[in-house]
């Protein structure tokens, strides 16, 4: 909480005269302090939810590597206890410290709507006990002006998005080992190095790390493609890459977890597969 960007918001609030405030991932620099100097000025707030750190310290609902929904009761000294971010004492601490802050001085009950990208999402906020009227099923827009859709299948698969152990990177490649489907994955991440050692040896010349890739070069990416894959293994919102994917003409193979089976028409727009099972998923690839 920053009593500053309080004074230095609820100024800017009496100097532009919005008859609304919309927020994004407000909790870090900005903090809830905003929505106090929204009420304040009598302005209504909206806050789009892309993630789950109203419910859970650590926003990612993992507890080392497996979802987990400890904290969804209120009693957020599940954080400290279980170290949830970075399995770090002192950083837990301090997220579980700022969770109870926000709960004991009702900051989120002055929020007047909150925008869920995801009907999975909506249920488990309404689960913790946020009031259902504020809460509103809202998907995720893109701009498809200037994107030019491609339906003609590529030559292989494609993965876009961060190497990291919750987005299931690894079981993606292990799962190309064994379907031998070309596969590029594209991005970058702390698990870079493990995802190119694990290529290595398993000796897989069908999969190829492109690294980040933006601009005409990542639009060739999806338009080369066969279909994208989102193998996940953690609660995913309402993950962009698919909307992007299917704005490119290209399906989706994606796992059965989060907000992902809701996006994905079986059969239609693609395909889903349980989440960190590398049979199954070689077996849809």
């Amino acid at each position: 909480y920053s009593i500053e960007v309080r004074k230095s918001f609820s100024q800017f609030l009496e100097h532009i005269n919005p008859t609304i405030i919309h927020g994004h991932n407000i909790y870090g620099g900005l903090s809830s302090s905003i929505i106090d100097a929204a009420k304040k000025n009598k302005i209504p707030f909206v806050l789009t939810l892309h993630d789950y750190k109203i419910i859970c310290p650590s926003y990612l609902m993992l507890n080392h590597g497996k979802t987990c929904q400890d904290c969804l009761s209120g009693h957020y000294i599940y954080c400290l206890k279980n170290r949830c971010h970075k399995n770090n004492l002192l950083s837990s601490s301090v997220y579980m410290a700022e969770s109870y802050f926000n709960k004991w001085t009702r900051k989120y009950e002055n929020v007047n709507a909150f925008i869920c990208p995801s009907k999975f999402l909506m249920k488990l906020i309404e689960k913790a006990g946020f009031q259902r009227e504020k809460l509103f099923y809202l998907r995720n827009p893109i701009d498809i002006a200037n994107v030019d859709p491609v339906y003609k299948p590529g030559d292989y698969a494609l993965f876009v998005g961060r190497l990291s152990h919750e987005k299931g990177v690894i079981t993606l490649i292990k799962a190309a080992g064994k379907s031998k489907v070309p596969l590029k994955i594209v991005g970058g991440g702390p698990e870079e190095e493990k995802c190119r050692v694990t290529v290595e040896q398993m000796e897989l010349s069908n999969v190829s790390l492109e690294g980040y890739l933006s601009g005409n070069k990542l639009e060739a990416a999806y338009k080369n493609a066969a279909f994208i894959v989102i193998p996940s293994e953690c609660y995913e919102n309402a993950p962009m890459s698919i909307i992007e994917a299917y704005a490119y003409g290209k399906p989706v193979l994606g796992s059965k977890i989060g907000g992902i089976p809701e996006m994905i028409m079986e059969g239609v727009t693609g395909g889903l597969f349980v989440s960190g099972e590398v049979e199954d998923l070689a077996d849809k690839m």
